[in-house]
């Protein structure tokens, strides 16, 4: 910051005109915006603006396209104005050499190069329209789709009937997303998108390797979100379901994370920026609330604190009017919670008129069997110990997370409404009422880390009242021949108020990594036979 110093952001651009690259400091000559424009413009003589019979034209390039079943103006006259660019989908009449993403990456070469070139410390940015509506994708990654599409998998959540136990609603004009083959003809240009894109990538890579840079790089491929592409009737994304909420998390960086490493551990972008300063030895600028997932990469991870191996994601698509007020929470899930085979997703207000969800994503991976919603007030005393199990872990979450501005426990940031998301989300309860629940009938211990001689992990166990009233632990104990591999803390026992949970944190400590073949957690309590929680440890995990 200063007058006195060099901005250490700068954009690079290509003035097509004089065939030269561009960097600046700042954006506000807006070249940094986007390629696509002025390529197309200077190249208009190379291309084909006229339509030929069944094209219409993209709105995003204004350049023809040949639409297929799916799109919004197939089989009509190009007369008709498109509504958006979600449903222009097709195949491209311009080449690869004018697409979004051919004209993104001019800059990149010159840029990589000039980076290099100061001797300094560098980070690049590259961000891709791709794959993104509208869905119209050239020739050259297109028609070896196509060619093979009956080969696509459709996902059988495209038939929508499950969305009965759901907040979520099907797209109100989707009734072509039901059609297996309609939606493979929208995936191939959806896959085509993405190909160009990994194109393109290996040639950065490259580009690496030529200016020997690629074994000192540390180099992440991820993305905002997904694409229903069709599952749940949907488009686009705006939903916790999985083809909308995960995207790829890839790292590289050569001798320091292992290369074909597969991490099966539920991450968040949000962790990225603190990864980025933890192996460039920057870890001391982090101010961050992420965590670097370099914990992960490495087999660190004791979850000493907390439970650390769980996914959140928060949805609020609120903005404040000219009055400053946000108005009403949508009456969808606003809180995603992921751990193991488990996912929650539940709203921040307590009394909003809508279905919570949990799935199990390893029964039920294209999550069509909500085991609440419309079943919370028949399901499963397990069903419901894992739903209270989440969202004390959203709780959890949001405590941590509070921040100065106090965002999850002052009732200030909705509009004074309610009181507070942290207690709006503690009272929920939109399933059966039990005298006592338990997280888990049986924990499975996650990879120790080898410390002064020992193997240790750490895992916890969950346990409350929802019904009103008072339950009464008596004792929480480990039995069975390898009870000494266990220490117990945090509840030991005591009251617990209807409404209330508690959580008890479990260690593993031995000198050898071997498999617990035979302990167990044994809860005394006030209201029936006691609780019995298998403890378990896979060898060499």
């Amino acid at each position: 910051e200063g007058s006195d110093k060099e901005r250490a952001v700068r954009y690079d651009s290509y003035d097509f005109e004089t065939g030269k690259h561009i960097a600046f400091a700042k954006p506000e000559a807006q070249i940094a915006k986007s390629l696509f424009r002025p390529c197309l413009d200077f190249f208009k003589d190379r291309l084909r603006e006229e339509l030929r019979d069944g094209e219409q034209r993209n709105t995003q390039s204004k350049y023809p396209y040949m639409p297929v079943r799916l799109d919004q103006r197939y089989g009509l006259s190009p007369a008709v104005k498109a509504r958006g660019q979600t449903f222009q989908i097709g195949r491209d009449s311009l080449s690869r050499n004018f697409t979004v993403s051919r004209c993104q990456v001019i800059p990149i070469p010159s840029a990589m190069k000039r980076l290099v070139s100061e001797g300094k410390p560098w980070l690049l940015d590259i961000s891709y329209k791709g794959p993104h509506a509208p869905s119209v994708a050239t020739g050259d990654f297109y028609d070896k789709i196509w060619d093979a599409r009956d080969n696509l998998f459709v996902p059988p959540s495209i038939n929508v009937e499950h969305l009965q136990n759901s907040p979520y609603t099907a797209y109100k004009h989707g009734e072509n997303l039901r059609d297996p083959d309609i939606v493979k003809e929208w995936m191939v240009s959806y896959y085509a998108l993405i190909e160009e894109v990994d194109y393109y990538v290996g040639e950065q890579l490259r580009l690496l390797d030529e200016l020997g840079q690629r074994n000192k790089t540390l180099v992440i491929f991820t993305s905002d979100h997904g694409e229903h592409l069709g599952s749940h009737g949907r488009v686009e994304k705006k939903s916790f379901y999985e083809e909308a909420i995960r995207a790829p998390m890839i790292l590289s960086l050569p001798g320091k994370i292992p290369a074909g490493k597969i991490i099966n551990i539920p991450t968040s972008n949000l962790d990225l920026f603190s990864t980025i300063l933890d192996y460039t030895g920057n870890s001391e600028f982090d101010k961050s609330d992420g965590a670097s997932l370099r914990r992960f990469v490495e087999g660190t991870n004791m979850n000493e604190h907390f439970d650390d191996e769980v996914a959140f994601a928060e949805s609020d698509f609120r903005v404040p009017d000219i009055n400053g007020s946000l108005g009403e929470l949508e009456k969808e899930p606003h809180l995603m919670v992921v751990k193991g085979d488990y996912k929650l997703l539940i709203s921040k207000q307590a009394s909003i008129q809508t279905k919570d969800v949990l799935f199990n994503l390893k029964n039920d991976p294209f999550e069509m069997e909500n085991l609440v919603g419309d079943n919370g007030l028949s399901a499963s005393d397990d069903v419901i110990g894992k739903a209270e199990h989440l969202k004390a872990l959203a709780v959890e979450w949001m405590k941590r997370n509070d921040g100065e501005k106090k965002y999850f426990s002052d009732p200030a940031q909705n509009d004074g409404k309610g009181m507070g998301y942290i207690a709006e989300v503690d009272a929920r309860r939109t399933w059966r009422q039990l005298p006592i629940w338990i997280s888990d009938s049986s924990i499975e211990f996650g990879q120790p880390v080898f410390k002064d001689g020992y193997y240790e992990r750490y895992e916890y166990l969950y346990l409350g009242r929802s019904l009103v009233g008072s339950l009464d632990v008596t004792s929480i104990n480990v039995i069975g021949a390898d009870s000494h591999l266990f220490e117990l803390d945090g509840f030991e026992g005591g009251n617990i108020e209807g409404g209330e949970y508690r959580r008890v944190r479990i260690k593993c400590r031995s000198s050898t990594n071997k498999r617990v073949k035979d302990a167990s957690i044994i809860i005394a309590h006030s209201e029936g036979d006691d609780k019995t929680i298998r403890l378990e440890k896979k060898k060499n995990i």
